[in-house]
């Protein structure tokens, strides 16, 4: 889809209108360029534009239910590692063994490789958690000064081998979100470094061991316009010179600086601790949610807004959730140019965005499916905070929760070790069955079988 003319991000932010279809808000320079905003067409959009294109359809869903033997506490029992306020989830494919894994990102500044293990989908689940590192590169591109604040993260799917059985939303062969096999060999970078293994994986995984991908930081204090940054990252998997410790093989993530350069356009969006905590990436598009416009203790006046930057134009658009009702952006995954998923944490629901292609832009429809969130067992806790969101290769959703300090307890009645579990603020992970979602919004087509057996 590419992206019409329209109105400015200062005017539109203004705007409560009830506009949802792309609206061009600016120009914006694409990494090294040293291109800025168009000045003169700010100027002229002082009186917004009326939106006289069709409204999207919305479309209330069932609800959605954990997959069986879900959700689980997001901690390694053989090692006693867990992560902590977990904010991101990327699925990255399956290892060797059949495992699906993925990077867990928590918003304390730390990064998570994640094996999941569950025999025939229904039974007990194991998770395996290895360290991520952070190069120097990254630390280089932080402040370090403030807390580290990681919110959200998406991979290119570019650099995962497509599956030729997966098309896009309009019935043609496309590049979509999903693992493939390893046979092509390539991941889209080079290795600058002797100990970079590139794209022939270590351990026989059906994915790449140099990933590419964005990642967003929140920005706080004085500062936060500037702190609050889109990067460019690779993952990048080296060999464990100490294998007899445990894992052959360790990840870890560099910067190759901001994805989008000088030119930010949601100045007058963020605010300090309120970034982009929804990313996504397709061949043409980055896709950025706002977590929201409401200032602390405002209920949702205002919804978000979904940014959409078009990497080839390197023109950026809006939307405005609020007239879909959506309230908050905490999570998102582009699986082509023309359907965006997202995770609402204040409506606990998943929303599935489908585009018109080119060259209408329009947002054709938003289904909203309820989540039912419970706690491993069945228990159930006050103010579920989900978090990220990522699509497996079969099709199935997958969050994370980023416990709410001081809020996260049970309601009602639950054994000790879940009142010790929460009061230690353990994150949850959540799986949910995608077949319902795809055949609601009639995607069914997108899925083919992913390749790998549960161990």
């Amino acid at each position: 889809m590419g992206l019409p003319n329209g109105m400015w991000c200062s005017a539109l932010l203004r705007n409560l209108a009830p506009a949802v279809s792309l609206a061009v808000l600016t120009s914006a320079a694409p990494m090294n360029s040293s291109a800025g905003p168009d000045s003169s067409a700010a100027s002229s959009a002082s009186t917004p534009a009326v939106d006289q294109s069709p409204q999207p359809q919305v479309v209330e869903c069932a609800q959605l239910h954990p997959s069986p033997g879900w959700p689980v506490w997001i901690k390694d029992y053989r090692t006693s590692a867990r992560t902590e306020e977990t904010s991101g989830i990327a699925y990255v494919g399956r290892d060797v063994e059949g495992r699906r894994c993925f990077f867990l990102i928590d918003d304390v500044g730390a990064f998570h490789f994640c094996r999941v293990a569950q025999k025939a989908d229904s039974g007990e689940v194991t998770l395996f958690l290895e360290p991520v590192g952070i190069d120097q590169s990254l630390l280089d591109d932080l402040n370090l000064n403030e807390k580290l604040d990681f919110e959200a993260l998406s991979l290119d799917p570019r650099a995962l081998t497509q599956s030729s059985s997966r098309r896009d939303g309009n019935g043609t062969s496309g590049s979509t979100w999903a693992p493939g096999d390893k046979s092509s060999g390539t991941s889209g970078f080079s290795s600058d470094r002797e100990d970079e293994v590139g794209a022939a994986d270590l351990q026989g995984d059906a994915f790449p061991d140099t990933l590419p991908g964005i990642l967003s930081i929140e920005g706080r204090g004085r500062d936060f316009q500037e702190r609050t940054r889109v990067l460019s990252v690779r993952f990048i998997r080296t060999r464990n010179p100490y294998e007899g410790l445990g894992e052959t093989t360790l990840w870890r993530v560099a910067s190759l600086g901001d994805a989008i350069a000088e030119t930010r356009f949601w100045r007058r969006s963020v605010a300090s601790n309120r970034g982009f905590e929804g990313l996504g990436i397709s061949d043409r598009y980055y896709f950025l949610g706002l977590e929201s416009l409401d200032a602390k203790g405002e209920l949702n006046l205002y919804g978000t807004v979904l940014f959409i930057y078009d990497r080839v134009s390197a023109k950026v658009a809006a939307v405005r959730t609020k007239p879909l009702g959506i309230h908050s952006i905490t999570g998102m995954l582009a699986i082509n140019d023309t359907v965006t998923v997202l995770v609402d944490r204040s409506r606990q629901a998943i929303c599935v965005l489908k585009w018109d292609a080119q060259p209408s832009a329009q947002l054709r429809s938003c289904h909203r499916f309820p989540l039912d969130l419970p706690g491993p067992g069945g228990f159930r806790y006050a103010i579920p905070a989900v978090e990220g969101l990522t699509v497996d290769g079969d099709g199935d959703l997958w969050c994370v929760t980023d416990p709410w300090r001081g809020h996260y307890r049970v309601v009602g009645t639950a054994p000790e070790s879940i009142h010790v579990y929460l009061a230690a603020e353990l994150p949850m992970m959540y799986r949910f069955s995608g077949d319902p979602v795809w055949e609601a919004v009639g995607l069914t087509s997108l899925w083919g079988a992913d390749d790998g057996t549960e161990p």
